[in-house]
């Protein structure tokens, strides 16, 4: 009974939630979700979160299992894969529910970071434009960067073009 009501609940949502059993494999993405992956929810459903991560972070997803479960809760930034293979940033936000049934899910949502670091490119381009010096710049477009992205991830995964350049486990 618990998890029906939760799905409908989910499902009426306008923001990406994907519902995990503790090994982390979903058990349900509601409609957002699929838009924001480009995946149907049975292309998804069934499958460990990291057959949908890029390769280069899929070893990271036992150890960030394991924080979650022990803390109840983990927020960060992972990169993520759109369907078409382009790699994407985003946030994560993810919590241990228990349900009314007894049954423990995790909750997860997702937000596509891609035009908040867009922003934060032009922001870097226009200030060397000012500038021609990057060097002196670099604490400044840090602290911008923190400011405008709210940055206390648990991990970052930094993204040139469409492809994972370093992963960042600490965050920025």
């Amino acid at each position: 009974r618990g998890f029906r009501q939760l799905r409908r609940a989910v499902d009426l949502l306008h923001v990406p939630i994907s519902l995990l059993d503790l090994n982390a494999r979903f058990v349900h993405i509601n409609p957002p979700t699929v838009a924001l992956l480009g995946l149907s929810a049975e292309e998804v459903e069934g499958r460990s979160v990291s057959e949908i991560l890029p390769a280069e972070i899929r070893s990271d997803v036992p150890h960030l299992l394991s924080r979650l479960l022990a803390q109840r809760s983990l927020r960060g930034a992972l990169p993520n894969v759109h369907a078409d293979g382009t790699v994407f940033p985003a946030e994560f936000d993810a919590r241990v529910v228990r349900l009314t049934d007894g049954l423990e899910l995790i909750c997860a949502t997702t937000r596509d970071l891609a035009p908040e670091f867009a922003r934060l490119k032009r922001f870097q381009e226009s200030a060397e434009g000012i500038s021609g010096e990057t060097s002196e710049l670099l604490p400044e477009i840090v602290r911008a960067a923190r400011e405008l992205l709210d940055a206390r991830y648990a991990a970052l995964g930094v993204v040139d073009g469409d492809r994972l350049v370093q992963f960042l486990p600490d965050g920025l």
